[in-house]
């Protein structure tokens, strides 16, 4: 798995449909190639790498999904917007040693 690629599919929110990372996981479960979550032939992550539709199998078997080019931008809604406030500590002045 190439990571540009895959970071390039993740910034532009190319993921395959949920059906089809469980087939493709499923699949890679099932391959005596599969160590521990990594596949012994690209060393990919498997969980990782199965959500992206440009990544194959290098063994063939499953491919790369055919994505959807559609005119109309797609809208995500989010109804939480979560923040994070820094913690500041307050420091206590050291005891001078007597």
């Amino acid at each position: 798995m190439s990571l540009v690629t895959a970071f390039k599919s993740a910034i532009k929110g190319e993921y395959v449909e949920d059906k089809v990372y469980e087939q493709r996981l499923a699949t890679c479960r099932k391959c005596e190639n599969l160590t521990g979550g990594n596949c012994r032939k690209c060393f990919c992550f498997v969980k990782i790498k199965n959500w992206f539709p440009d990544e194959s199998c290098p063994i063939g078997k499953w491919d790369a999904v055919e994505k959807e080019v559609s005119e109309e931008p797609k809208i995500v809604h989010v109804d939480e917007v979560a923040t994070v406030e820094p913690v500041i500590e307050e420091k206590k002045p050291k005891k001078k040693k007597s």
